[in-house]
């Protein structure tokens, strides 16, 4: 169950990765002397994000390619940005067009999808659910992907959320209201993964304390309760757990899928051999 809040920034991720296809309207990044100040869809590069581009096209071997997207599809609502590796290595950074019109917040999804493909770029894996799990309501990679890209993203966004904050863009990156509008409207909704994952995202990123415990609320009325015990629970494992390592960032992945689905013990990964330019970890029983 794909539902607005868990897929902002990360629904598109992987699925892109999967295609294999190309965006449109792609615009490379302008590769400038100097003295020049790079760009990107038009937002002139701040020195650390510059060089969150430069590691990145030093490690590719390849230009950046940056596109608008409508993201006008029904299952597309929300995002505001996506990031992905191609199969010929070139890596790609989306953003929605209608920033264009909000030049602060378009920043604010640039980086942060540049700090996605850094991470990958340094080795933090990425996971897929191997196609000889099933589940009740069918094959897992099929109908339970969303949700380890969302518990992927949010693994991710702990290692640049200060960098965002340092830089006076994580503010732009706030969607609480956007979250407590859809939780109001989807209270018809069995309780789920998808609602565990989106209060765990609550409480590692909401910015007001009083607009948590408004979600809170909203999920009591909605019955929701056995996935607030699992969001907070998965919340305390990956602010409290070391990862430093692409080992850990594993460990704390499993650990929270475990809270996730209730399972009775780890599954188990193995590296998927097709992916050739980043880690992509396949789950298997």
């Amino acid at each position: 169950m794909t539902r607005f809040f868990g897929k902002i920034f990360s629904a598109l991720f992987l699925l892109f990765l999967f295609s294999g296809a190309y965006p449109l309207e792609a615009q490379k990044i302008i590769s400038s002397g100097a003295k020049e100040k790079r760009r990107l869809l038009g937002i002139e590069l701040r020195p650390r994000i510059e060089s969150v581009v430069d590691e990145i096209e030093k490690k590719t071997g390849h230009e950046i390619v940056a596109v608008f997207e409508s993201f006008d599809r029904a299952e597309e609502e929300g995002i505001l940005g996506v990031s992905f590796i191609h199969t010929d290595g070139i890596a790609y950074v989306g953003a929605k067009t209608s920033l264009r019109l909000d030049s602060k917040r378009l920043e604010a999804v640039l980086a942060h999808e540049l700090f996605h493909l850094r991470q990958r770029l340094r080795g933090y894996p990425t996971f897929m659910w191997s196609e000889k799990v099933k589940t009740k309501k069918g094959p897992a990679h099929l109908v339970e992907q969303s949700n380890v890209n969302s518990l992927h993203s949010l693994i991710d966004h702990r290692f640049f959320q200060a960098d965002l904050e340092q830089l006076g863009l994580y503010k732009y990156l706030d969607l609480s209201d956007d979250a407590i509008r859809a939780a109001r409207e989807e209270g018809h909704l069995e309780d789920g993964q998808a609602q565990a994952i989106d209060f765990c995202r609550a409480v590692l990123e909401f910015q007001d304390a009083k607009k948590l415990e408004t979600y809170r609320r909203i999920y009591i009325k909605n019955g929701w309760r056995d996935s607030i015990k699992i969001g907070e629970a998965m919340a305390a494992i990956i602010k409290e757990k070391k990862i430093t390592t692409a080992a850990e960032f594993q460990t704390v992945f499993s650990d929270c899928l475990i809270k996730l689905y209730k399972l009775p013990r780890a599954m188990k990964f193995r590296r998927d051999p097709t992916m050739k330019h980043y880690r992509r970890m396949v789950i298997e029983t």
